[in-house]
C-alpha cells in the first residue's frame, strides 16, 4: 500500500512498522530494507531511515513492538484478576496463554525477527535486553500469585523463557497444538516455581 500523506511522526513509525512486519510475514527478513519499507509506505528513503537510522535499528524496533504487545497481553489478563489474590496455577496459566498467544499470532515475523537479531553483538545484546525486562515482568507479576516475588530467582525464570520459546516455536510449527504448548508452560512453570 502506498500512503504519501502528511502523517503525525508516532502515525508514521506506527505505519513504517506495520509495513515491515508485512514485508517480513510475506518475503521473509532478507526481504527487510528501509529502502523496501520506504518505499512500500510511499515516501521517500531519508524518513525511513530519519525513524530508525539502520536494518538493524528497524528489526529492534519490530522486536520491542512484540514485546509491548506480549506486556500488554499480560498485564490486560492480570488486571482483570488484580482485586483479589489468585492462585500461582492461575497466574502461570495467564502468562503462559498471553506468550504462546503472542508468538502464535505474530509466528513468522517472530522467528524472523529473532533470527535476525542474533547477527550481531549491537543487536544479541539487545534481544538479551528484551529477554531481561520479560523476566522481570514475570517476576513481578507473580505478586498477583501465592509465590512471593524474592522466591522467583532469576535464573529459574531465564529457564521458564527457555521452554517458553522452545514451545511457542513448536505450536508455531504445528508440531503441538497451541492448547497443548499453553498447558505444558504452565506446568513448567509452576513446577519450577514449587520446586
Amino acid at each position: 500500500m502506498v500512503d504519501g500523506r502528511r502523517m503525525a511522526k508516532a502515525d508514521r513509525r506506527r505505519h513504517l512498522l506495520d509495513a515491515a512486519s508485512e514485508i517480513i510475514r510475506t518475503q521473509g527478513s532478507d526481504a527487510l530494507t528501509l529502502a523496501h519499507v520506504a518505499e512500500r509506505c510511499g515516501v521517500t528513503k531519508p524518513v525511513a531511515y530519519q525513524h530508525f537510522r539502520t536494518r538493524s535499528g528497524l528489526l529492534m524496533a519490530l522486536y520491542r513492538d512484540l514485546g509491548n504487545s506480549h506486556s500488554a497481553a499480560v498485564s490486560d489478563a492480570l488486571s482483570r484478576h488484580a482485586a483479589r489474590p489468585i492462585a500461582l496455577s492461575d497466574v502461570t496459566e495467564i502468562l503462559s496463554t498471553a506468550f504462546i498467544d503472542c508468538v502464535l499470532e505474530n509466528g513468522v515475523q517472530y522467528s524472523a525477527i529473532s533470527a535476525a537479531l542474533a547477527a550481531s553483538a549491537e543487536m544479541d545484546d539487545f534481544r538479551q535486553e528484551i529477554r531481561n525486562e520479560t523476566v522481570r515482568a514475570y517476576q513481578s507479576a507473580l505478586a498477583f500469585g501465592s509465590i512471593a516475588p524474592q522466591q522467583a530467582q532469576r535464573s529459574v525464570f531465564i529457564g521458564i523463557l527457555g521452554g517458553a520459546e522452545a514451545l511457542a516455536e513448536s505450536a508455531t510449527r504445528g508440531s503441538i497444538t497451541r492448547d497443548e504448548a499453553i498447558a505444558s508452560l504452565s506446568k513448567l512453570m509452576g513446577a519450577m516455581l514449587q520446586g
